[in-house]
């Protein structure tokens, strides 16, 4: 279908922008190069890099330090490196629908079972409380969040927020926060479900959508 689509189609269908990284970051990955700092590095990645990262969350958390922060080689690897961490065969995740594809393919992948939860159109794409209480058994260990959406756009609200980290807090769940997008905003601020007052919590962040870096 992208083949068929020719040069004056407007593209919707991948999370790409469309505009250059920041040119900071293109000369420091020539100067990387032209250093010799293109080898295998730790696992968890370079610490000052983590550490880095870190920081620019302690609006959030400030007791966040590197050792809360695993460096990957793509937001989807770091969601597929999660679900392998924590999901079991039999275990079942919450996840939202509409939702990025990846998500029930990769609780698949690690023989656990997609429980999907709806985020209608009337409600703003947020879940409400009574359709995530009727998908919780005994074998649910996770709940996956994606504010900003992809595909909807929705997001939430503070009080909002609070609700759905009390629900997986009750329910004793991993909480799984997608939040690549959270740079991409424009209506309010975003809202984080890092330092929301549940220990938790498993942030998704990328470099490539606020910086174009997808590649």
């Amino acid at each position: 279908m992208f083949d068929l689509a020719g040069d004056d189609t407007i593209q919707f269908g991948l999370g790409e922008p469309d505009f250059q990284p920041p040119p900071i970051a293109i000369k420091a990955f020539s100067r990387a190069m032209e250093e010799g700092r293109n080898k295998y590095t730790t696992t968890a990645g370079l610490p000052e890099l983590r550490q880095k990262v870190a920081e620019s969350w302690h609006h959030r958390d400030s007791n966040l330090d590197q050792s809360n922060v695993c460096i990957t080689m793509s937001g989807t690897n770091a969601l597929l490196d999660i679900f392998l961490a924590l999901v079991n065969p039999g275990d079942n995740v919450l996840l939202p629908e509409p939702y990025f594809p990846l998500y029930p393919t990769d609780v698949v992948l690690c023989a656990g079972e997609p429980n999907m939860y709806p985020c209608y159109f009337e409600n703003g794409f947020v879940p409400q409380l009574d359709d995530l209480k009727s998908r919780v058994n005994e074998n649910t260990i996770a709940i996956l969040y994606n504010f900003p959406s992809n595909p909807t756009g929705g997001n939430v609200t503070e009080s909002q927020r609070d609700e759905l980290v009390n629900f997986a807090k009750e329910n004793d769940l991993w909480l799984i926060t997608d939040e690549v997008y959270d740079k991409i905003v424009y209506d309010a601020e975003h809202v984080s479900f890092l330092g929301a007052g549940y220990d938790k919590v498993i942030m998704i962040n990328s470099f490539s959508k606020t910086f174009a870096m997808t590649g």
